[in-house]
């Protein structure tokens, strides 16, 4: 599958949902933004390992990086939204 195919669609999403983002102070470039930034790395990092040492090809080796990434990202801001009650569209740029 080509990855420009799968990747137009969740941008798209990604931008629409924002249009109704609340207005609560949250910068751009907050602490938690950079923990966000810094952990989605070291999971697709440690994911993308993971895969490599499994002898899995490249393609098979994105597909799961960006899975595990994009479901523990999930999960953190469903726990966000539901659990403390913080949730920010910020956080999914």
């Amino acid at each position: 599958m080509n990855r420009g195919l799968l990747l137009l669609p969740m941008m798209s999403l990604l931008l629409t949902a924002c249009a109704s983002a609340s207005a609560r102070k949250d910068p751009w470039l907050g602490r938690d933004k950079i923990v966000h930034f810094c952990a989605s790395g070291l999971i697709a990092g440690v994911a993308t390992a993971a895969a490599h040492i499994q002898d899995r090809n490249d393609s098979e080796t994105f597909m799961i990086a960006m899975g595990m990434t994009l479901s523990t990202g999930a999960a953190k801001e469903a726990y966000d939204g539901y659990v403390r009650n913080s949730w920010s569209w910020k956080d999914r740029m």
